[in-house]
């Protein structure tokens, strides 16, 4: 009787081991899939931010494209206007010389 109980204690104890690793199995299966399921977040949020940034630069290198043709513009009128200028100049010396 002795030798049933012991056995019996035996079966016991290597079921509750056996729960006991099922449960941890099923623990970390949960783990892994939460974990799974995180990445997957993070690789969505990853490529919206990518796409969100190419927008972004998309952006900016048209303005500063823009920003380049107005300076540009900018020059030529500038330019432009130095030359009037200069034939202004030239003209008043020759009406002054023709005054002297």
């Amino acid at each position: 009787m002795l030798q049933g109980s012991a056995q019996l204690l035996g079966l016991l104890v290597w079921r509750v081991q056996r729960e006991g690793a099922v449960g941890d199995k099923c623990e970390v299966l949960n783990k892994l899939e939460t974990a799974e399921k995180e990445i997957a977040e993070l690789r969505k949020l990853r490529s919206e931010d990518a796409k969100a940034n190419e927008k972004v630069v998309s952006i900016f290198a048209t303005q500063e494209q823009t920003w380049f043709n107005e300076r540009k513009k900018l020059q030529q009128h500038i330019g432009a206007l130095i030359n009037e200028l200069r034939v202004f100049e030239k003209k008043k010396d020759e009406a002054a010389s023709k005054f002297e």
